[in-house]
């Protein structure tokens, strides 16, 4: 098994899933136009999983670059483009293999919203009888009778007989008739209005504490000397 192989294999799915994501985003936003991710995905594997060997430990990319060249060119180029092609991507890779880091995490408050049911405004109509009374002018015809005495002779007035005349009297009555007829309508409208309420929560984050133990050669070497 070749030192490529080697390399590649020591890095684990769950490893690399972790900084997959991370170099896509660093790829895309250096615009890296000549070559899309997933071409130089193989590059980037390349590059971390050596930054991740321990044979690597410490060392910097141009220490080890013959090695990683010839690996690359003989197992990977065919495939994968040649190395002055992924070098830069070999590079940055393997400079991220090389850290040790802590994550640091804090929790962030995420205020949605959503609609929920805030009751109705029902509109009904109910019928109600009221009595009213409301005067009326109305007009009739009265009879006046009244007799006059006649003192000159009339024709034909002598004659005595049965005799009836009849005269009409009209008068007027209120009738009472009901109509629906239209007053008013109510209109029901809806508009959106904003309000504005407060929402606490505690939220906790995380808080790195370096304690630095390492001593330098001066003062191993002034330990020495008091100790002597």
């Amino acid at each position: 098994m070749g030192l490529g192989d080697k390399i590649m294999r020591a890095l684990t799915g769950d490893d690399w899933n972790r900084e997959d994501e991370q170099f896509r985003e660093r790829h895309t936003a250096l615009g890296s136009s000549d070559l899309d991710y997933e071409k130089a995905r193989p590059a980037y594997q390349y590059g971390y999983a050596a930054g991740t060997n321990e044979q690597y430990r410490g060392q910097s990319f141009d220490a080890i670059e013959p090695n990683l060249r010839g690996e690359w060119e003989s197992e990977y180029a065919s495939h994968s483009g040649s190395w002055d092609s992924v070098r830069g991507y070999v590079n940055r890779a393997y400079q991220r293999g090389q850290e040790t880091f802590v994550t640091r995490s804090e929790e962030e408050l995420a205020i949605g919203k959503r609609s929920v049911d805030a009751g109705a405004v029902n509109v009904s109509k109910t019928v109600e009888t009221e009595h009213v009374r409301e005067e009326v002018p109305l007009m009739r015809e009265e009879i006046t009778v009244e007799r006059r005495p006649v003192n000159e002779v009339r024709a034909g007035a002598a004659e005595i007989g049965a005799q009836e005349i009849r005269v009409p009297v009209r008068q007027e009555e209120a009738v009472a008739e009901k109509r629906a007829v239209v007053k008013e309508e109510i209109v029901v409208r809806k508009q959106a209005v904003q309000d504005s309420e407060t929402v606490e929560a505690d939220l906790r984050k995380e808080r790195v504490h370096v304690n630095d133990t390492t001593r330098t050669v001066d003062q191993v070497d002034d330990l020495g000397d008091r100790r002597g």
